[in-house]
């Protein structure tokens, strides 16, 4: 990237290349399954739904997450009838937050850009 925008770019132009700083967030959440479907496999596409729009792919440098995204997320799966978010946090104690917001870039450092933790979720179960 460094050379192209060298070789392409305009003469004496300055820039500063910077990298990202990987942040994962931690989630739990109880599904809903509509009762024409089975239960395993709609929490199954819930995790592959949320595990592809919070990706490396997906997601944009400094760009914050929100629960009403989180969930929406969750609800566009078929065969989810209702969802409730149990916790979405950064690190350390489980909570549950509205909002995580990612630090911009800096003189020093690259922006943030979060994404869902590739492990375990912290639960992801059915909905009594």
């Amino acid at each position: 990237l460094n050379a192209a925008l060298r070789d392409s770019g305009i003469p004496y132009t300055r820039y500063r290349l910077r990298g990202y700083r990987p942040r994962y967030f931690h989630m739990a959440a109880k599904v809903k399954p509509m009762p024409d479907y089975i239960p395993e496999e709609v929490l199954t596409a819930v995790e592959v739904a949320l595990r592809g729009a919070y990706d490396f792919t997906s997601r944009s440098f400094a760009a914050p997450v929100f629960a009403s995204e989180v969930i929406a997320t969750m609800q566009g799966v078929p065969g989810v009838e209702a969802v409730v978010l149990d916790s979405l946090y950064l690190g350390g104690v489980a909570d549950r937050n509205d909002a995580l917001l990612a630090e911009t870039a800096s003189v020093t450092d690259g922006a943030e850009l979060l994404m869902l933790h590739p492990g375990p979720l912290d639960h992801l179960e059915v909905l009594s």
